[in-house]
């Protein structure tokens, strides 16, 4: 006998882990730059970290069909919004559009995590076969220097 086993959670903490990376490089950023290197990281955990997971699982094909929709559907949201025309000197049409297509970013997640994130198992393996994650994130900001980070252990 089969049962539907659903590890959303292990891709919901590796995406909430790669926002925070994202935050936190921005907020650590030096004034002069708009991006920092820590953010670009955190937007690489954000797009190849839940295919991680579902490869980790032995789905190759879910964790391809996951990328393609953490790269797909933002930069579908980003083309339609730059399909608007902006007429004159005020844009607000292009700003909106740019609003709705920055809107799709979080779209992925919740798909991956809700739909994608389930696999069939027997009975008895759903609980033995359960993978052991543990990330602990760490805030330095004591004195000049600031420090955002995660270490785990999986």
């Amino acid at each position: 006998m089969t049962e539907a086993h659903w590890y959303g959670w292990e891709t919901l903490l590796v995406d909430g882990a790669s926002l925070g990376v994202v935050v936190g490089g921005f907020w650590l950023r030096p004034p002069h730059q708009d991006w920092s290197v820590v953010s670009i990281v955190g937007i690489g955990g954000l797009v190849l970290g839940a295919p991680v997971v579902h490869w980790a699982h032995g789905r190759a094909g879910v964790g391809f069909a996951s990328l393609g929709l953490r790269v797909g559907l933002p930069a579908l949201g980003i083309l339609l919004a730059a399909a608007i025309p902006c007429s004159g000197s005020e844009c607000s049409e292009q700003m909106l559009g740019l609003l709705l297509g920055v809107s799709l970013i979080p779209a992925p997640i919740v798909l991956d995590s809700a739909w994608l994130a389930r696999e069939q198992q027997t009975a008895g393996a759903a609980h033995s076969a359960r993978s052991v994650l543990s990330l602990v994130p760490f805030v330095n900001a004591a004195g000049g220097r600031r420090m955002l980070g995660v270490s785990g252990r999986f």
